[in-house]
């Protein structure tokens, strides 16, 4: 699900799963360029202050504390509802990449 405020880079992201070279997006990647893309839902730690207001909406209590929020990759639906509730605005659309070995 792609909000008015996700990211500008996510976006970006978002429109390669339409490219011909994109492999696997449904596994939860794709790959261009020689390099493989990961999107998942995560935490500035930065911003978050501990609150534990995502927590408490969270529909399948994959957040945790530790003291600050953590979010369980396998658990979480991304429904946003964290995202919602976040007074910082810490939690969103994260990206991470790394070299496909051949």
């Amino acid at each position: 699900m792609i909000r008015g405020n996700t990211p500008k880079n996510v976006v970006e992201e978002k429109k390669y799963l339409n490219d011909e070279s994109v492999k696997n997006a449904a596994g939860g990647y794709y790959e261009k360029n020689g390099l493989r893309y990961y999107s998942y839902y995560g935490v500035d730690g930065s911003l978050c202050t501990g609150c534990q207001a995502c927590g408490s909406v969270c529909p399948t209590q994959c957040i945790s504390f530790s003291p600050f929020a953590s979010i369980d990759d396998d658990v979480c639906v991304q429904c946003e509802s964290c995202a919602d509730a976040c007074p910082t605005n810490a939690i969103g659309w994260k990206t991470r990449t790394e070299k496909i070995e051949e």
